[in-house]
Order: structure tokens, then C-alpha cells, then sequence
């Protein structure tokens, strides 16, 4: 999957995992990696397989996320309040992190 942010809103997100309902918030994996070049939200709980990459940030939003290999994505990563970064075995990520959750 590429991400690629259109050229009339700079400040949108660049894509979002949201279940739509309350029926839907089962966990979600994602098997291939991920090319982000700006803001990718991630608000459902999630299993990362393969890699995050590219100059982008990534935004854990009330969410349960789990890396189990490296990201290499460079714009920092945001973990919001109630929201938990599980780095699995073989898991890490690079730069910055703001940590408002937990960090596992």
C-alpha cells in the first residue's frame, strides 16, 4: 500500500484504520508493508507484519497497535492517551516518540 497525500489539504491525515462500528472493532492485519510520506493515523487495533516506511509520522489514536518488525519510518511517532504501542519481537521503530499511553 502507498500513501500519498493530496496536494489540496497538507493537513489531513494521509489514511485512517477506523472500524465504522462498535460491531467491527475486532483487531485488523495488516500483512504489507506501508509506504507514508505524511500522516498515518491508525485508530483500531492493528498488527503490523511488515513494514511502515518513508519520510511520514505515525499517530496511534485510541488504539491497541502492535509492530512485530522494524519500522522505518522517520517523522516520529505519537501515542495518544488510552492508546498502547506493543513492539513484538523483532519490533522497533525509529525517531522521535511522543507518549501520552504505553509504550510496551
Amino acid at each position: 500500500m502507498q500513501i500519498s497525500r493530496p496536494s489540496s489539504d497538507p493537513t489531513r491525515p494521509l489514511a485512517r484504520f477506523q472500524p465504522s462500528t462498535k460491531a467491527n472493532r475486532s483487531r485488523i492485519s495488516v500483512a504489507g508493508a506501508i509506504s507514508n510520506s505524511g500522516l498515518l493515523t491508525l485508530a483500531a487495533s492493528t498488527t503490523f507484519t511488515n513494514a511502515v516506511f518513508g519520510i511520514g509520522a505515525v499517530s496511534i489514536n485510541a488504539a491497541d497497535v502492535s509492530f512485530n518488525s522494524a519500522q522505518t519510518y522517520t517523522g516520529g511517532t505519537l501515542i495518544s492517551g488510552g492508546s498502547t504501542l506493543h513492539l513484538l519481537s523483532g519490533g522497533s521503530i525509529l525517531g522521535n516518540v511522543t507518549n501520552s499511553g504505553v509504550l510496551d
